[in-house]
């Protein structure tokens, strides 16, 4: 079996739609065939060293180890600023005058920054049917870097992953991303809300959070880039250039933070319309937490082949529920939700196992 998605599985054989309920599971057969894959979505081409589905066309710079660009096909759309590169690493000085751990100064960050522009290598080490993998490796100071930049046959977001072996001290590493569109608000998601922040250098004093993703859209709501992630959530935007922390390396009080092998991994969700119209909180929770699938003998089980635990509908997809659990001190249950997008009157429909 290939890759599972939220609703879309497909094998190295064939191709076909697997549907997980919401919070739920689901049982499939995985039969032998001898059948082999005729087609694919997918187009690599190893010289330009791109990778393109019906999507997105993805180029990677050989020489950088950057994207040099994202087309966004079925827009046609360019995600990065013209004759700008983007999932740029970028070291910055982390010399905070108080708390090493925890501020980031501004002058450190408005400083203009080392930008790792020289791979080591840059090779395609996954060509499939359903997905092309090219890995760039970097060093900086003692440190050695990796990212995996993916493209999947019906994905029109670009994922990377990056794992390090990082041995810097009081050196910030950031990734980059000059974005197409313009906008005075960049867009954040906190703890069950999003929040709209200034992107004015001049009065970004601090970085700021954000949590599963943050949002450029332009300012006439056209169009829009998301930046998805599973760990990080320190970010600065300053104009069109959104970027996000990805290692702080403090020294505080004699302690070495952030230091030795780390995996993190984030994602470059291009689209129409702004966030709400793109369904990027959904989008967020699908990055955060993909299905996790485990193979067992076939045998009969006490449970039906699919169903789920729990699920929400709401007509704007607009309605996340975020908790289902058994209360501590009873035998009560207890749902959370929370109206994601700040539409008022808003109605969801709630499904639970009929035992509660």
């Amino acid at each position: 079996i290939g890759d599972w998605s939220s609703d879309v599985c497909s094998s190295d054989l064939v191709e076909y739609t697997a549907t997980v309920p919401a919070m739920g599971y689901a049982v499939y057969r995985a039969v032998e065939t001898k059948k082999p894959a005729t087609t694919t979505s997918l187009v690599v081409d190893q010289k330009n060293k791109t990778i393109e589905n019906k999507f997105l066309k993805v180029v990677i710079d050989g020489v950088t180890g950057n994207i040099a660009s994202i087309h966004d096909k079925i827009n046609n759309k360019e995600v990065f600023e013209k004759g700008k590169e983007g999932n740029v690493l970028q070291i910055l000085e982390d010399t905070p005058k108080d708390w090493d751990a925890w501020d980031v100064d501004g002058d450190d960050m408005k400083a203009t920054p080392t930008e790792l522009n020289s791979a080591i290598s840059v090779k395609l080490v996954e060509n499939g049917p359903l997905k092309a993998t090219y890995r760039i490796q970097k060093s900086y100071g003692s440190s050695q870097i990796s990212q995996d930049i993916t493209l999947s046959a019906d994905s029109n977001k670009v994922d990377v992953k990056l794992s390090t072996d990082w041995n810097e001290t009081q050196k910030m590493l950031k990734v980059a991303f000059p974005m197409s569109v313009s906008n005075d608000k960049a867009t954040y998601e906190i703890g069950y809300a999003a929040i709209d922040r200034t992107t004015d250098i001049n009065t970004s004093k601090f970085e700021v959070n954000g949590h599963k993703w943050a949002d450029l859209t332009a300012t006439d709501k056209s169009y829009g880039v998301s930046i998805l992630n599973d760990c990080k959530y320190g970010w600065n935007t300053f104009g069109n250039v959104m970027r996000l922390t990805l290692i702080k390396s403090a020294a505080d009080r004699g302690g070495n933070k952030d230091r030795g092998h780390q995996e993190m991994s984030y994602a470059i969700a291009p689209h129409a319309g702004d966030w709400k119209a793109a369904d990027t909180v959904l989008k967020g929770y699908d990055f955060n937490y993909p299905l996790i699938s485990q193979t067992v003998k076939s045998h009969k089980g006490d449970l039906d082949n699919k169903g789920t635990f729990g699920k929400v509908t709401s007509k704007d997809n607009n309605v996340i529920m975020t908790v289902l659990k058994k209360a501590e001190d009873s035998n009560n249950y207890i749902v959370r939700m929370y109206e994601s997008e700040g539409k008022d009157g808003s109605t969801a429909t709630v499904n639970l196992p009929s035992n509660i």
